[in-house]
């Protein structure tokens, strides 16, 4: 009987009588659980194997849990109509039975919840237990406890959902995946190609020379890459910008490259649009990793509350992502924050008119570069060409981290010993950068397979400087357009006119107004600040999202703690902006006429 190997402070404290578990007489239920060892968990999560042995018979099901200390033991789907507790505070007791058992188990295995690259330790696991000594005082020992020696030269590995690389650590049965990983995430696949004639066809999809193709490519090696170039301190802080007008085939080429996990029913886990929530976007978002996820599309909406919205959300997630760190997002009455890991690429149908945003995203501009009757040939005919791709790089780097981390680092340093003098985007350069990095890597597979490169890293190299040079002008017409509109000289201007009349502080007391003054600073509404200045100016690509940058830029604003540009008085939000401050970038003097 299973019962017989468990420990005998157990069994001081219960007894199992005919398929069913009793503590003092109280019969509590007709199963039991005996842990057998603990998963290590590369983020440190504590689970743990168990059994649950069920009825006279002692069936038996083997289970992986997450180990809480308030958690309720879940009883396993298949086994739920013959586990049966005889009281409420059956589960309880349960727990504790098995908390009587944790004591000397033994941490072997590891357990994998989610996709992506996961690292292992590496060296050696020394059991000491199952030494005795022998009538002559020399040490033996006992055959089920031998030396193990685990993850000598392997220290990460890579889980594709159902599958984890390199294949000879996971037929050794030390690591187990979440089951549910293989229902939730897999990669598509269409007929399988020999190794050669893959590689072949992806070479063939370079020499199209297309700037589009060669960095949607490049971004997909990267996103598959991205938790090693993060393990050697360089993470690609950036992010895949495509843009177009209707019709330009922007969501057709981000889905060719970037869509590889799918359910069953061929519905993406990886891409979203923007009809949900920011804090919905991020809870989708935090279930991948180490891939590319589609944000999918920013468009102009019906009204301007909703371009607003949207813009907001995109803007939110770029500096997230970009910035690599967690960023807090309000959902009702709680306040969310998760760290992205994973890449994003976004589809518009317009560029930002924000520097700070458009420096952090690599563009790619279908109106600029569009996709030839080729190239949307070649897509149509080899739409998996990508999925088989992924998986077998996928399987190749998990061969080659080492080699890849020292080229990451090498290539790094070199780059950063020979880069020029501070240029005027140096965010754009390193990204750019990055994606030549993870071209280095690419040319290394292929070479691998003994697949003549010839000067593709060239073509590459010449496209991806084409893309930067598009967008160094995009960026340069922001400049410009900002220096040829003095928002201050206009805001100032607005203010001396009268047409927006500024309340004083004291008539402030007990009512709202869109506008007012309070200790040398100037309070107005974002809405009014636009609608105004729209009045004035007669600019149509004025947005509350460019005054905000504006002002920011140049420290005109007082902000609260939060990272919003206004400050809150009386439930409304204000800009707050310093006059003093405001009438030198404006070169003229304020005059208020204030209403008494």
């Amino acid at each position: 009987m299973i019962w017989d190997s468990l420990p005998e402070q157990v069994k001081k404290h219960y007894c199992w009588e005919a398929g069913e578990l009793y503590c003092n007489k109280k019969s509590i239920s007709n199963y039991y659980i005996r842990p057998l060892k603990w998963m290590k968990h590369p983020y440190g999560k504590p689970y743990i194997q168990l059994q649950y042995v069920v009825g006279k018979e002692e069936e038996v099901i083997t289970k992986i849990v997450e180990l809480l200390p308030s958690q309720d033991l879940p009883v396993p789907d298949e086994l739920m109509d013959r586990c049966i507790a005889f009281f409420r505070g059956a589960n309880r007791e349960l727990l504790t039975m098995l908390k009587l058992q944790l004591p000397g188990l033994p941490k072997e295995g590891w357990y994998i919840d989610s996709i992506g690259w996961h690292k292992l330790e590496d060296g050696m696991e020394t059991e000491t237990y199952g030494i005795e000594m022998d009538e002559y005082g020399r040490n033996y020992q006992i055959a089920d406890k031998v030396h193990r020696n685990t993850w000598c030269r392997h220290k990460w590995v890579y889980c594709t959902g159902g599958e984890v690389f390199p294949k000879e650590l996971a037929k050794t049965g030390d690591i187990a995946l979440d089951p549910a990983l293989g229902n939730r995430f897999r990669i598509s696949h269409g007929a399988a190609l020999p190794q050669r004639e893959l590689l072949e066809s992806v070479k063939e999809l370079i020499f199209f020379r297309h700037p589009a193709v060669c960095a949607c490519l490049l971004y997909l090696v990267t996103g598959l890459l991205r938790s090693l170039f993060f393990s050697v301190n360089i993470p690609p802080k950036f992010l895949l910008y495509i843009s177009g007008n209707t019709g330009t085939y922007k969501t057709t080429l981000a889905n060719y490259f970037f869509d590889m996990y799918q359910r069953g029913h061929g519905v993406s886990f990886a891409s979203a649009d923007l009809t949900s929530s920011e804090a919905a976007l991020q809870s989708i978002i935090a279930q991948l990793k180490d891939c590319v996820f589609i944000l999918d599309d920013l468009s102009k909406g019906v009204r301007q509350r909703e371009t607003m919205r949207k813009e907001n959300s995109v803007n939110h997630l770029i500096r997230t992502a970009a910035n690599c760190e967690a960023r807090y997002v309000k959902s009702g009455n709680q306040v969310l924050g998760e760290q992205i890991l994973c890449q994003i690429a976004i589809t518009a149908e317009y560029i930002l008119d924000v520097e700070s945003i458009m420096n952090r995203t690599v563009l790619v501009d279908l109106n600029r570069f569009p996709l030839t009757p080729l190239v949307l040939r070649f897509l149509a005919r080899t739409p998996f060409l990508l999925h088989s791709f992924a998986d077998f790089f996928i399987q190749w780097s998990a061969e080659n981290t080492e080699e890849i981390c020292h080229y990451i680092c090498e290539s790094w340093e070199g780059y950063r010993k020979a880069s020029p003098a501070p240029d005027d985007s140096p965010r754009l350069r390193d990204s750019i950068y990055i994606l030549a990095i993870s071209c280095g890597i690419l040319m290394d597979c292929f070479r691998s397979y003994q697949i003549e490169t010839e000067d593709m890293d060239q073509v590459i190299w010449e496209n991806l400087q084409m893309i930067k040079e598009v967008e160094e002008s995009k960026l340069q017409e922001m400049r410009l357009a900002e220096d040829g509109c003095n928002l201050a000289e206009a805001i100032v201007k607005l203010i001396n006119s009268k047409k927006t009349a500024v309340v004083s502080s004291e008539r402030m007391k007990n009512r709202s107004a869109d506008c007012w003054e309070r200790d040398g600073y100037l309070y107005i509404t974002p809405d009014s600040l636009l609608a105004a200045l729209k009045t004035t100016l007669k600019d149509e690509s004025l947005t509350k999202n460019k005054i905000s940058a504006f002002l920011k830029k140049k420290h005109l604003l007082k902000m609260d703690q939060s990272k919003d540009s206004t400050v809150k008085w009386n439930g409304i939000r204000y800009y707050k902006i310093n006059c003093n401050a405001l009438g030198e970038a404006a070169g003229i003097p304020i005059d208020m006429g204030l209403r008494r």
